[in-house]
């Protein structure tokens, strides 16, 4: 009996991390298909200004930040299952109400609503993983994160197949499609953390005698002093801050800047779907280099590679315009070999990932800048183009 009772643990531990990977990946899958590309082009598609658009894709990740770090207390005394049952249902309710949707303003309490998945999954279920596999914690965090990766890199994929698939129906339905496959995507994230074992959350017993009062004000406050006097934290905190926030507005306002240009909703998807696997990859290089090199180096590197990236993107999409409009005009001989074409858009991505050092990017957007244009939709592109062949399609440029 003692000897089978070493081989019943591993068995069980084997499953546990399987099943919260799995749920892992299901669980970014839906909440990354129901924002990339499609959120941006959903709130135009009601109509929405930009500035609406970036008000919109803000509240989700503000969600985050407050719901961090009373996560994190909850978490150490009502028990992380219940935390992760908390996120399950969130996920799987959040998809449907997307389907109601007929003003944009609408929006802004869902996305808070589907931000509080988020803001409890990942951070919990790390916790999980460290409570439950202290001594492999390193290997088990690598394989979750790895499943949340992958969940990742195929939602915008996923996404913009859905667009292009659903564009016969016309208007914002195309969009709507999508949610539905978020909510299907959902489904398993309930069941798999449901089958986790209550013996191996990593809880501290308390879950059985009910919550204690929490003082947030208490824990809170004193670690806030300490960050703010710890000057290479703060620094650093702020550095990847303004990294965030170029990324945001990059997520949030370049499928509306490519779909005005014409780019098919299933290279949109492509283009974010390749920033995540640049992610992937350049991750572990970038950290076996800053146990070699000066960080601060390696950060200046990445800052001026994320720069440079997001000001070509421009200059990329302009070229693509302006050959299209040359394959309008009568009588045009192609001249060269290497022509503009869609494929050049994603060459930015991977330059602009490889800065990034997280993998759960939060969309704090800036204002748009640009100047404002009416709504374009694919279905209208599409009919622009079938009744006014030599018409250029408006942009930003």
């Amino acid at each position: 009996m003692k000897e089978g009772r070493p081989a019943a643990s591993a068995s069980r531990s084997s499953r546990s991390i399987l099943l919260l990977s799995t749920a892992g990946f299901f669980g970014i899958f839906s909440t990354t298909v129901s924002k990339s590309p499609v959120l941006p082009l959903f709130v135009k598609s009601l109509s929405a200004s930009e500035t609406v658009v970036g008000l919109i894709a803000a509240i989700s990740p503000l969600a985050g930040v407050f719901f961090s770090f009373p996560v994190g207390i909850l978490a150490d005394r009502w028990g992380k299952r219940r935390l992760l049952l908390v996120s399950a249902g969130v996920l799987l309710a959040a998809p449907l109400l997307y389907l109601l949707v007929r003003n944009p303003f609408w929006l802004v309490p869902i996305r808070f609503f589907h931000g509080i998945a988020t803001a409890i999954l990942t951070p919990v279920a790390s916790a999980f993983v460290l409570g439950a596999y202290p001594e492999s914690k390193g290997e088990k965090l690598g394989l979750f994160s790895s499943a949340t990766l992958v969940g990742r890199t195929l939602a915008p994929l996923l996404g913009g197949a859905l667009i292009s698939a659903f564009l016969f129906l016309g208007g914002s339905l195309p969009y709507r499609a999508v949610y539905l496959g978020a909510f299907l995507l959902s489904v398993p994230v309930l069941f798999l953390v449901l089958a986790l074992p209550r013996d191996t959350t990593g809880d501290d017993g308390r879950a059985g005698r009910g919550p204690p009062p929490v003082t947030v004000a208490g824990e809170f406050l004193p670690g806030l002093r300490d960050f703010l006097r710890n000057r290479r934290v703060l620094g650093t905190s702020i550095v990847e801050m303004g990294t965030y926030f170029a990324y945001g507005t990059l997520e949030t306002y370049l499928p509306l800047y490519l779909a005005s240009l014409g780019v098919p909703a299933y290279e949109i998807g492509l283009v974010f779907s390749l920033q995540v696997l640049s992610i992937a990859l350049t991750k572990p290089l970038f950290g076996r280099l800053a146990d070699r090199v000066d960080r601060r180096r390696q950060v200046l590197g990445g800052i001026a590679l994320l720069g440079v990236a997001i000001a070509v993107v421009p200059w990329l999409a302009r070229r693509r315009r302006h050959s299209r409009d040359d394959h309008r005009r009568p009588g045009y001989r192609k001249t060269s070999a290497v022509e503009s074409s869609p494929q050049s858009l994603p060459a930015f991505a991977a330059a602009a990932s490889a800065a990034k050092k997280t993998t759960s990017p939060i969309s704090i957007v800036a204002p748009s800048t640009s100047p404002v244009h009416p709504p374009i939709f694919f279905h209208e592109i599409r009919q622009n183009t079938a009744t006014a062949p030599s018409a250029a399609s408006p942009g930003i440029g």
